[in-house]
């Protein structure tokens, strides 16, 4: 059985974790626990095996308790975990690579466009749906958030 790796104790809304390595091929249970605390009472646990080789990058996204407005797509709002493969530690050639997380469970499927870009990216991002990598200089873009219109 497998004790806890790596502990991050009353983690913040909205932060992340530095990049850690973890043993793959074997079940590791993600637990999340309420702040202030250390006992191995979880809210929700997540069991995963991972990949030797591979890199990830998890979003801890969703609703635990009732009283949100429902998604106005249908889509299930539930807490989970997101797991994207193939995460990068550093970028490859001259720009930035990066992804869209579509993580707010009451927003309907929104068009996600960067305005400065020439060939405007744009993606339709429903609820709970990770991005594919896209490549882009290093500079400052607004990228925007419009509700997609069904045609």
């Amino acid at each position: 059985m497998l004790t806890v790796l790596w502990q991050f104790p009353d983690f913040a809304f909205r932060t992340a974790t530095p990049f850690i390595d973890l043993p793959a091929g074997v079940t590791l249970n993600i637990g999340v626990a309420p702040g202030n605390s250390y006992s191995k009472r979880y809210i929700k646990n997540f069991p995963v095996v991972l990949t030797a080789g591979e890199k990830y990058v998890v979003f801890a996204n969703g609703v635990l308790t009732g009283g949100y407005a429902p998604n106005p797509d249908s889509r299930n709002t539930d807490f989970t975990l997101f797991v994207k493969p193939m995460a990068q530690e550093v970028g490859t050639g001259s720009g930035v690579d990066l992804f869209v997380l579509h993580g707010s469970t009451d927003a309907p499927t929104v068009d996600v466009k960067v305005r400065e870009l020439s060939s405007a990216i744009m993606l339709i991002m429903r609820l709970m749906v990770i991005s594919p990598l896209f490549n882009c200089a290093c500079t400052k873009y607004n990228i925007g958030f419009i509700s997609w219109q069904r045609s």
